[in-house]
């Protein structure tokens, strides 16, 4: 597994190359794209699937160990303002 896992909250690269057991719509076998996903804290700290992952179109959260990971936690772009000028943060 390249990277390291996620310890915080945010959105990450990743190659997702399982999946739970219990998830319809996740890769038979690894993808070799990366695709950006967002983690979360699932639940107490003392727990080993502390953090969990949300890929876009999947219903089923996903667990860390299921991921090569890649750079994050990732940055949303700057907002844009009503004039459709993008704002700084």
């Amino acid at each position: 597994m390249a990277g390291v896992l996620p310890i915080e909250p945010g959105f990450y690269w990743a190659q997702w190359i399982s999946a739970q057991p219990e998830t319809r719509d996740g890769p038979v076998s690894g993808l070799e794209e990366w695709i950006v996903v967002q983690v979360f804290e699932n639940a107490a700290p003392s727990t080993a699937d502390q953090m969990i992952v949300l890929v876009p179109g999947v219903e089923t959260a996903q667990s860390t160990a299921d991921f090569v990971w890649g750079a994050g936690p990732i940055h949303r772009p700057p907002a844009k303002s009503a004039t459709g000028h993008y704002q700084r943060h």
